[in-house]
């Protein structure tokens, strides 16, 4: 990638950090696109540089969601709906948003700090908010969308929370972070 990266202008210091950082965060939000088409990202040039920026297919936070799973998810109580959520969030902690072959987050994590990552400060509680204000957007602009954003809003904050995951991020009280 760093190599790609390169042949199109970008730095190459900044392009190695681009792929560590990229990868971090897809393991964060389970990217699962990501290693079969690495090139999920476009470049923007102008006369002194070039800088690539991620793109997304909305394959992230991966979670079979079927019309019957409305309702479900809609008359849950909340403890029920948390462990859900949970559950949802450890399936696709093995499985996706891995840089390489290997299975195990746990190595993939220790090849990235090896390279360089830096860890992304996060503001979760203006994170929290931020999702649950989306979510009621989507509530009165697509009503039938509504469980659905909850589920993949709760997975996100549940796989920032996990103690394996954790790692990846700080706290920031910062507004302009995520």
């Amino acid at each position: 990638m760093v190599k790609y990266y390169k042949s199109i202008g970008v730095n190459e210091e900044y392009a190695k950090k681009f792929v560590i950082q990229q990868a971090a965060f897809d393991i964060l939000i389970a990217n699962t696109d990501r290693r079969k088409n690495s090139t999920n990202s476009i470049a923007i040039k102008s006369f002194d540089r070039c800088i690539p920026i991620n793109l997304d297919y909305g394959r992230s936070l991966p979670v079979m969601f079927k019309e019957e799973h409305v309702e479900k998810y809609a008359n849950m109580d909340e403890e029920t709906w948390q462990d859900s959520v949970e559950g949802l969030s450890d399936l696709s902690s093995e499985d996706f948003g891995l840089i390489s072959a290997e299975g195990r987050i746990v190595n993939n994590i220790e090849f990235l700090f090896e390279n360089g990552f830096e860890k992304f400060k996060i503001n979760i509680n203006k994170l929290k908010r931020d999702l649950e204000v989306s979510c009621e957007r989507i509530k009165r602009l697509k009503p039938e969308l509504y469980e659905f954003a909850k589920v993949k809003a709760g997975i996100l904050i549940a796989r920032l929370e996990s103690e394996e995951l954790s790692v990846l991020w700080e706290a920031s009280d910062e507004e302009n972070n995520l």
